[in-house]
C-alpha cells in the first residue's frame, strides 16, 4: 500500500509539473503582484497548421478554374473550408474549458485556436494548465505604432481631434492640402504604377486594413469604401464619428495608409480597388487580442458581434503598418495567422519598422519568412534612390534570441526587409479634413505601396499564389540607382544622428538581396509586358532567377517542431521539345537542376546531408517527382520538388505546399 501511495504521488507530482511547466515566468510574476491575472491559453492543435491544410473536406485545387468567377469559386471554397475547419477546433477547445471552469471570463478566437481570460485565480491558471488540451498560458501584450519623425527628425506629438485622431506624423510646417490641386505623388509615380494603371488600376480586388481605423469620408477613399461588412472594431467602443458600424480613426495613421494603397486624387497605388478596415490599434496602441480579431476579420467579415462571418467579402492583400520595433527575442505570435492568410489567398505585408539606422533593427511579424517586410526610401531632399535613415534594417535570427551565438552556426538567420518603397514624407488622405492630405514618414508608408501593388498584380491575374507575387515583386526590383550607406547618418538641421552600418550581418551591400534594401525598390511597372500580361518568370537585368509560372521553383521543408518554407534562386531556361523521344533528355534536365538545387542546400546549410531520389514517368504531360531527403539531428525533413511538364516548355512549378499534402498538390496550367 505503501508503495501505491508512494507512485500515485510521484505520478501527481509529475502531473502538476508539467502543467506548471506551461504556465509562463510572465503569469507567475502576475501572480505576485496580484491575486488574478489576465492570460492568453493557447490550445495545442491536434496537427500543425499545415497538416489541416492537408485535411480539408474538398479537394480545392482539382476544380475546374477556366473562368474568373470559377477561380473566385474555388478561393472562396478553400477560405470557407479553412474557416470550418478552425472553428470546428476552438469550438472543441472552448467546451473543455468551459466544462470544467464556467465561471472563467474567456474571449475565444478560432484563427488562432486560443482564448483571452481575464481575472483568473492561480488555481484557475494552474487547472486550465493541467487540460490536456493545453499548450501554454501566456501573459497578453500590446503592439504600439513604429515612432515617427516631424521634419526636423524628432518624435513628433500632437493633440488628438475630435471629428479623427492627429497623425503623429505630420508636423506643423506641413498644412494640409487641397484637392484641387492634386497631382501624382512622389512615392506612387516612383514604383511605376501611372504606367499600370491602363492595364489595371486594381478592379476587383479588396484590400484590408489593420491599422487605426480611417475616415471613410475623406474624398479619396470614400469611393471605393466596402460597405458591406466592410468595417469591424473589436475593441466596441462608440465616439461622436460613428457607432461601430461606421469606420472612425482613432489616431489618422489608418487614413493615411489606406489613402496610399486605394486612395483616388493620385495618392494612391491601386485606386479601383476596394478596402475594409479593422480598428487593431486605438490610438498608438493595439492590444493582441484585438490584432488576432482583426486577422479574423480580414480572412471572414462578420457582424460586429463576430457572428455571421463571410469569408467571400474577405481581403485579398493585407497591410499591417505596425510591429515591434526590433532588436528584441523572435516571437512567433502571428506566424500561424498569416501562414493561414497565405493558404486562404490572402498576401500579408508588414512594415519593416523605423528603427534604424542600426543593423538587425526588423522587428516582429515583419521578420517572419512567409511575410512581404517593407523598407523605406527617402530623404529630406525627397531623394527616392536614399534609403531613409530610419528604416529598419536585418539580418534578424529566426527563433533564436538576436544575441544568441549559436544562431548564425544553426542556419538561424535571414535577411530582412524584402524589398522597400516609398516612405519619407510621403502625401496622403488628413483624417481630420475630408479633403485634405498630409505627408507622413516612416515605413508605415512604405509598406502600404506594397500592398497596392500586390492588388495591381492581382487584379490583372486572380489565381497568383503568395510565392508567385513574392517572386514577381523581387526579380523585378530595381537596384542600379540605390545608393549606398553613407558614413553619417544626418538631420535636416545637419545634426549627426549617427554612423552608418554597412554590410549588415556580413553581406555585403552590393549583393542581393542584402540587408538595407532586400532584394531592392519595388517597380510595378517592370512587372507589365506592352499586353498587359505579367511578366511572370522574367526577372531583371541583374542576373536574377527565372521565379515564376512558367519557370518557378519554390521547396516546401517540413521539419519538426515547425515547419518553414525555403525558397532557392536558380536560373532556370525554357527549353523546346518535339516529342516523347526527348523524355529522357527532359529527365535529365531536370535531375541537373535537382542536382543543383541539394549542392546549393549542402554548401549552405550546415550538418545537412541531401540524399536524391528519382522517380520518373515516361510519358508527355505527366508530372515527376523529386523527392530529397535532408537528415540534421533527429529531425527528419522532406524537400519536395514538383517538376510539372508540356510538350512546349520545361516547365518547374512547385506549389507552397506541406510534404503531408503530396497527395492533392497544387498544379498550375501553363500555357
Amino acid at each position: 500500500m505503501m508503495m501505491g501511495w508512494k507512485a500515485r504521488a510521484l505520478v501527481l507530482s509529475i502531473s502538476v509539473a508539467l502543467a506548471m511547466a506551461k504556465v509562463s515566468m510572465g503569469v507567475h510574476r502576475a501572480f505576485e503582484l496580484a491575486s488574478t491575472a489576465d492570460v492568453v491559453v493557447e490550445y495545442a492543435r491536434p496537427s500543425s497548421v499545415h497538416t489541416l491544410m492537408a485535411a480539408l473536406p474538398i479537394h480545392l485545387d482539382h476544380q475546374d478554374t477556366s473562368s474568373s468567377s470559377q477561380l473566385n469559386q474555388r478561393d472562396n471554397a478553400r477560405r470557407t473550408a479553412m474557416y470550418q475547419t478552425l472553428v470546428a477546433e476552438s469550438t472543441k477547445a472552448r467546451a473543455a474549458l468551459v466544462a470544467q471552469f464556467p465561471s472563467a471570463q474567456c474571449t475565444h478566437v478560432w484563427i488562432k485556436t486560443s482564448a483571452f481570460c481575464n481575472g483568473l485565480t492561480v488555481d484557475q491558471v494552474h487547472g486550465i494548465a493541467a487540460l490536456s488540451s493545453v499548450h501554454k498560458i501566456d501573459v497578453p501584450f500590446t503592439v504600439r505604432l513604429h515612432s515617427t519623425l516631424s521634419r526636423d527628425g524628432r518624435k513628433a506629438v500632437l493633440p488628438v481631434q475630435k471629428k479623427a485622431a492627429a497623425d503623429a506624423n505630420i508636423s506643423s510646417d506641413d498644412p494640409p492640402s487641397s484637392s484641387s490641386s492634386r497631382v501624382v505623388e512622389w512615392g506612387v509615380a516612383t514604383i511605376g504604377a501611372p504606367d499600370v494603371w491602363h492595364h489595371t488600376t486594381g478592379e476587383g480586388i479588396v484590400v484590408g486594413s489593420i491599422d487605426t481605423g480611417a475616415n471613410a469620408n475623406h474624398e479619396a477613399i470614400k469611393h471605393n469604401f466596402r460597405r458591406v461588412k466592410g468595417w469591424f472594431n473589436p475593441y466596441n467602443t462608440t465616439t461622436d464619428i460613428g457607432g461601430d458600424d461606421l469606420p472612425m480613426d482613432s489616431h489618422g495613421h489608418g487614413t493615411h495608409t489606406i489613402g496610399t494603397m486605394v486612395g483616388s486624387h493620385g495618392i494612391g497605388v491601386a485606386p479601383g480597388a476596394q478596402w475594409i478596415a479593422c480598428l487593431g490599434l486605438n490610438g498608438d496602441v493595439g492590444s493582441q487580442l484585438a490584432l488576432v480579431q482583426c486577422a479574423q476579420f480580414v480572412m471572414c467579415p462578420s457582424r460586429q458581434d463576430g457572428s455571421h462571418s463571410e469569408c467571400k467579402l474577405g481581403a485579398d492583400v493585407v497591410n499591417n503598418s505596425w510591429g515591434d520595433d526590433g532588436g528584441g527575442a523572435y516571437n512567433d505570435w502571428f506566424q500561424d495567422i498569416v501562414a493561414i492568410w497565405q493558404y486562404v489567398g490572402i498576401t500579408p505585408v508588414f512594415s519593416a519598422g523605423n528603427s534604424g539606422p542600426n543593423c538587425a533593427t526588423t522587428g516582429n511579424p515583419a521578420r517572419y519568412d512567409n511575410v512581404l517586410a517593407v523598407g523605406a526610401v527617402g530623404s529630406y531632399a525627397n531623394d527616392p534612390t536614399q534609403l531613409a535613415f530610419f528604416s529598419a534594417k536585418g539580418p534578424v535570427a529566426t527563433g533564436y534570441p538576436s544575441s544568441s551565438s549559436n544562431a548564425a552556426k544553426a542556419g538561424g538567420w535571414r535577411g530582412k526587409p524584402d524589398v522597400v518603397a516609398p516612405g519619407f514624407f510621403t502625401v496622403s488622405a488628413n483624417a481630420r479634413d475630408d479633403a485634405g492630405y498630409m505627408a507622413l514618414a516612416g515605413t508605415s508608408m512604405a509598406s502600404p505601396h506594397v500592398a497596392g501593388v500586390v492588388a495591381l498584380l492581382k487584379s490583372k491575374q486572380r489565381d497568383l499564389t503568395y510565392a508567385d507575387i513574392y517572386r514577381l515583386i523581387t526579380s523585378t526590383a530595381d537596384r542600379a540607382v540605390l545608393q549606398p550607406e553613407p558614413a553619417a547618418w544626418t538631420f535636416k538641421n545637419g545634426s549627426v544622428l549617427g554612423p552608418g552600418a554597412v554590410n549588415c550581418g556580413d553581406v555585403l551591400d552590393s549583393a542581393w538581396p542584402n540587408n538595407r534594401y532586400g532584394y531592392g525598390r519595388v517597380n510595378v511597372a517592370a512587372m507589365f509586358r506592352e499586353d498587359g500580361s505579367l511578366k511572370c518568370g522574367e526577372g531583371n537585368d541583374n542576373g536574377d532567377a527565372s521565379l515564376s509560372p512558367p519557370h518557378s521553383l519554390v521547396t516546401s521543408v517540413h521539419g519538426s517542431p515547425n515547419p518553414s518554407l525555403m525558397s532557392l534562386s536558380l536560373r532556370i531556361l525554357s527549353s523546346r521539345y518535339g516529342n516523347a523521344h526527348d523524355m529522357e533528355h527532359r529527365a535529365n534536365d531536370m535531375l541537373g537542376v535537382t542536382q543543383k538545387i541539394l549542392r546549393h542546400l549542402k554548401e549552405s546549410s550546415i550538418g545537412y546531408d541531401p540524399k536524391l531520389a528519382v522517380q520518373r514517368f515516361e510519358s508527355l504531360n505527366q508530372d515527376f517527382i523529386t523527392n530529397a531527403m535532408l537528415h540534421r539531428k533527429a529531425a527528419l525533413l522532406t524537400l519536395l520538388l514538383r517538376l510539372s511538364l508540356d510538350t512546349d516548355t520545361t516547365t518547374l512549378y512547385v506549389p507552397p505546399l506541406p510534404v503531408t499534402a503530396i497527395g492533392h498538390p497544387t498544379i498550375k496550367t501553363v500555357r
